[in-house]
């Protein structure tokens, strides 16, 4: 049996809450919970049942969790209505609970006390100029087209997850956050768009500048690393609407309106916390390549010229492919096997692009069948031809600007890599832009997941971060 403060890992999890719902049907309810790490929260949806009895919601969790601190954030019907809290509000549970942990303290006291441990070192003052001549700022980034659960915070950043841009204007939606999330009167003028996308806030704070500009410059450099881990890690990249700089210490603030332009394609796939905090941490401090390709994976997916994006993709593979020196390695089919010229000899890869690229996605997807890899695209038979079609039309973007499949002067059809590629030049009108092209859509996939695997590689092993959770919940 549990309580509200701490219960024993058994086969279900009771409890009781007030509502002022009159709940028609509570034997399919949805229970959100976010299991508690040190930094970050990570949202579980467990499925349950309950009763009102004069106004109080008597229920029961299917309980299947490991020792940890849970929120309890909010209640649903079985058809996803919120009955009870607000599922992105992590900063304010309804209910707490702790998982084989037999601690008195109660479990909301121990997550207010996470809490005030992540604030304490998100405000940390960060020195930017000479101390004496250092003014406090903080920096808001109002991004769309990216999809958080939870309020998060990676090292120095603070991310908000927020209302949907739907039916308001980014405008509204930057004085509407500002009201109701930070307490100030902020009003912002600015033509309005109406907008359905899931958005956020960025948030970076205490930066010790000389000026706006300067805070404003290392809050971007920063916000754009993390959102650069999102692209990878979700596969959508967020697109900043507005940068709102606060001078502290003399209460003004400067506003800055991006381009508000809808780009790119929107995934919106699960998160992972602990992810993206170590891969955070480790892009910002990287030196090497990965960074560089990490942003050119953000102006290809951010492009809209089809050929152009062709290109992009294809650069960032090429560029890291001639940094493995495959050139003297034997060349091999998808299967590992040996590839033999007239003579019977073994060739080796050499400098061709074509080559160095097929050897790069060989060496890090071979482990699954060619027709597993591709799926059905367009009738292409083996990831050379797919490959070989992208790099000819990398090079009519690079050499003639755009394609030409209709011009028989130029697309000739005794050239058998332009006719292979003529032959699939299939655009799919009747679907959603971002799908009409299958061949651009695997190429930016098979991109992303290869810098995500080259992203994990440099991060190495890591577990998720519960040393304070421990001392608290061990704590009597």
């Amino acid at each position: 049996m549990l309580n509200k403060d701490s219960y024993i890992s058994i086969e279900f999890i009771s409890g009781n809450l007030k509502t002022k719902n009159e709940l028609v049907n509570t034997d399919d309810l949805q229970f959100i919970v976010a299991r508690v790490y040190d930094w970050y929260d990570e949202k579980i949806v467990l499925s349950g049942r309950g009763e009102i009895i004069d106004s109080v919601l008597y229920f029961k969790i299917n309980n299947g969790l490991e020792k940890g601190l849970y929120e309890l954030l909010a209640i649903k019907d079985s058809n996803g209505v919120t009955l009870i809290g607000n599922e992105n509000n992590n900063c304010n549970p309804i209910a707490a609970y702790t998982v084989n942990a037999h601690n008195k303290k109660s479990a909301l006291l121990i997550c207010k006390e996470i809490h005030d441990m992540r604030e304490r070192e998100f405000n940390k003052p960060k020195y930017i100029c000479k101390k004496e001549k250092a003014k406090p700022f903080d920096v808001f980034v109002f991004c769309k087209n990216i999809k958080i659960d939870v309020t998060a915070q990676y090292e120095d950043i603070q991310i908000f997850p927020y209302e949907y841009l739907k039916m308001t204007s980014e405008v509204d939606y930057i004085n509407s956050f500002f009201k109701n999330i930070i307490n100030m009167n902020l009003e912002v003028k600015y033509e309005k768009f109406e907008h359905e996308l899931p958005s956020a806030v960025f948030h970076i704070s205490n930066i010790m500048a000389l000026d706006y500009e300067q805070a404003k410059r290392y809050a971007l450099k920063r916000i754009d690393f993390l959102n650069s881990v999102y692209t990878v890690l979700l596969g959508s990249h967020g697109t900043y609407f507005s940068i709102v700089t606060l001078n502290k210490e003399e209460k003004m603030s400067q506003i800055s309106m991006c381009n508000t332009r809808y780009k790119g394609n929107l995934f919106l796939f699960a998160e992972n916390g602990f992810n993206i905090k170590q891969f955070y941490k480790y892009i910002k401090n990287d030196k090497g390549y990965l960074s560089v390709y990490l942003k050119l994976l953000v102006e290809a997916k951010n492009e809209d010229n089809r050929m152009l994006k062709y290109y992009r993709y294809w650069n960032i593979l090429e560029g890291i492919a001639s940094l493995k020196k495959y050139e003297q390695c034997e060349m091999k089919k998808w299967d590992g096997s040996n590839v033999y010229n007239k003579s019977g000899n073994k060739i080796l890869v050499g400098n061709e692009a074509l080559n160095i690229v097929f050897e790069l996605i060989r060496n890090y997807f071979s482990e699954q069948s060619e027709e597993t890899f591709l799926g059905q695209i367009e009738n292409i038979n083996s990831v050379k031809e797919f490959l070989g079609i992208c790099y000819q039309r990398r090079n009519c973007c690079a050499h003639r600007g755009e394609c030409y499949s209709n011009d028989k002067k130029i697309c000739l059809v005794t050239n058998s890599s332009m006719c292979t590629c003529h032959n699939k030049n299939i655009i799919h009108k009747n679907e959603p832009i971002q799908f009409q092209d299958k061949i651009l859509r695997k190429i930016e996939e098979i991109t992303i997941q290869l810098l995500l695997k080259e992203l994990k590689k440099g991060v190495g092993n890591f577990e998720k971060e519960e040393i304070e959770i421990c001392k608290a919940l061990d704590r009597l």
